[in-house]
């Protein structure tokens, strides 16, 4: 899918509808997901499912399915396959003779999709019976195209339990990212233009409209996610949707109209590092001499920025937090953060700034960090410095607000690609190292709901003035 045909970072979206909230659901063993027995259907033959998703880590690595939504006792759903390479597949029962699959790959985790299923048996056309559509446009070209009988009832839409972000037969199959704006319409098949549009100013931009309006059928049901005590409401007016290990910390404001920045599991120096949380939990728990290290999904040309990182666990590796410019920091078998000349990262042993290939230049700029810690950083690049602080408190008196005692960086403009992108890394050692990001929507429930100035963001300390949360909005306004 083309990159401009979904929400990127700094695109300059009109305002319209807003999507606040989405649900930030966790691949493990004890699942989380939403289930619901459904009743008697408006029409069985016909239905559509609608929903905005952004894949987290276990999408790319898993070797099955990650389900999206499914039914049944031989398995009925809407799934990514995982792998390196996932397609979308919607299968209308456990035989390969019921079932299309893309032959596009979805893999890009700092994007949004939207993803339409639809469903009309009825029709006297098989390919007019089973239809995906990603972004606005339908999947035409299909890995597998095994269109159902005419009339056919499948398990989804019957009168059985139904599962969003789980797979019902599978401890392993289950969804592992965010999920926003989940519509199920019973008994009529609608195209994407009933829950999306193309924006009026960037108009290869698909983005959400309001579905509230629609009329969803007997078993039909539309979760928004925003009532974070009961993120199973149905706000379509239908039964509420049981929530299974889910919690008010599973609400995120990383939503399809205001995309946050994550790690990023496609760049993972020596596939040292884990990713959980919906890309905002990185553990390493392996030995590597040559280093391990990972960016945030978006770069960052110009602006003031602010996010938080916090030092979950730790191994007998020092780690490093901060700034590369490299678009990967696996470009190099040996490379880690702080070993190149356009990095600049806070070391958590010895308190130190590296800056310098192989560690050669070093700073004294602080005292370092301990496991527990919260360690914020401002970026300024509207004046090349940037700033660390440890709960609360800048290392070196820095005051980025006063645009004083920061660390001297490179100006973007003069470097390779003329982007820095966030990065945390591991020098070498084994054991378990674990931190978390929060670039205003917190993989942890400390914090404190600090905003920045733009209201964005939820904080355990406060945002410096003219420093922002990393998201789409603030992107294209300041960056």
């Amino acid at each position: 899918m083309p990159i401009n045909s979904f929400l990127y970072p700094g695109a300059k979206v009109t305002p319209a509808y807003e999507v606040d909230n989405s649900v930030r659901i966790e691949y493990s063993d004890r699942y989380q997901c939403f289930t619901r027995t459904l009743g008697t259907p408006t029409d069985r033959k016909k239905f559509t499912i609608s929903c905005w998703l952004k894949i987290g880590d276990d999408v790319l690595t898993a070797n099955t399915e990650k389900t999206i939504f499914g039914a049944g006792s031989d398995y009925a759903g809407l799934h990514l396959d995982g792998s390196s390479d996932p397609a979308l597949a919607f299968q209308i029962d456990n035989s390969d003779t019921h079932q299309i699959v893309s032959t596009q790959v979805f893999r890009d985790p700092s994007a949004w999709y939207h993803v339409v299923a639809v469903y009309d048996s009825a029709q006297s056309t098989n390919t007019n019976r089973a239809k995906l559509y990603v972004n606005g446009a339908q999947i035409t070209a299909l890995d597998t195209s095994n269109y159902p009988d005419q009339n056919y009832e499948g398990d989804l839409n019957s009168a059985i339990e139904h599962r969003i972000g789980a797979h019902p037969l599978s401890s392993s199959r289950h969804w592992d990212g965010y999920i926003a704006e989940f519509v199920f319409v019973d008994g009529q098949a609608l195209d994407p233009t009933s829950f999306g549009e193309f924006d009026s100013d960037s108009p290869t931009i698909w983005k959400p409209k309001d579905v509230s309006g629609l009329t969803l059928g007997n078993n039909g049901c539309y979760l928004d996610f925003e009532d974070s005590s009961n993120l199973g409401n149905d706000a379509g007016g239908g039964t509420d949707w049981t929530e299974t290990n889910i919690a008010a910390i599973n609400q995120s404001t990383d939503t399809p109209t205001n995309n946050y920045a994550t790690f990023n599991p496609l760049d993972n120096l020596n596939s040292q590092f884990t990713f959980s949380e919906g890309n905002l939990t990185g553990a390493y728990s392996g030995s590597n001499g040559s280093g391990t290290g990972t960016t945030a999904t978006f770069g960052l040309s110009q602006g003031k920025w602010y996010w938080e990182v916090k030092y979950d666990s730790a191994n007998d590796s020092p780690l490093r937090i901060g700034i590369t410019n490299r678009i990967a920091v696996g470009t190099g078998t040996t490379y880690r953060v702080g070993f190149g000349g356009d990095d600049f990262a806070f070391d958590q042993g010895d308190g130190k700034v590296y800056t310098d290939n192989e560690g050669g230049d070093t700073a004294s700029y602080g005292s370092g960090f301990s496991v527990g810690d919260i360690i914020g950083v401002a970026l300024d690049l509207d004046n090349n410095r940037i700033y660390w602080s440890v709960n609360g408190t800048y290392e070196n008196s820095g005051n980025p607000a006063g645009n004083s005692n920061g660390f001297a960086i490179t100006d973007p403009a003069s470097i390779d690609n003329g982007f820095y992108f966030p990065v945390v890394s591991l020098i070498s050692g084994s054991g378990v190292a674990q931190v978390s990001y929060n670039f205003g929507s917190p993989p942890f429930a400390i914090s404190s709901g600090n905003s920045d100035a733009n209201g964005y963001g939820n904080f355990e300390y406060a945002v410096p003035s003219g420093f922002y949360a990393i998201n789409s909005k603030n992107l294209a306004e300041f960056g």
